[in-house]
C-alpha cells in the first residue's frame, strides 16, 4: 500500500470516528441484509460488537505505517473469528 493510499484511509477513518456508534449500526446492518443467517452469530443488542469493530478499526487503520506488525494480530483475530 503506497503513502497517498495510507493517507487516504487514515484520513476516512479520521471522519468515521466521531459518527462511529452509527457507522457500526450501519455496518451491521448492511452485513445482516446481505446475509440475514448472520444475524444468530451475534447478540441481540450490538453496542459492545459495534464498539469493538470500531476500536479493531482504528487499530489496524493506525497500523498500516507498521504493516509487519499489523499483518500478525489480524491473522490472530481471523483465527478466532473462525473458531
Amino acid at each position: 500500500m503506497d503513502y497517498r493510499t495510507k493517507t487516504l484511509v487514515q484520513e476516512s477513518l479520521a471522519l468515521v470516528t466521531p459518527i462511529a456508534d452509527d457507522a457500526a449500526r450501519l455496518f451491521y446492518g448492511r452485513l445482516f441484509e446481505l446475509d440475514p443467517s448472520l444475524r444468530s452469530m451475534f447478540p441481540d443488542d450490538l453496542s459492545d460488537q459495534g464498539r469493538k469493530l470500531m476500536q479493531m478499526l482504528s487499530a489496524t487503520v493506525k497500523g498500516l505505517n507498521r504493516i509487519e506488525k499489523l499483518i500478525p494480530v489480524l491473522e490472530q483475530l481471523a483465527v478466532r473469528h473462525v473458531g
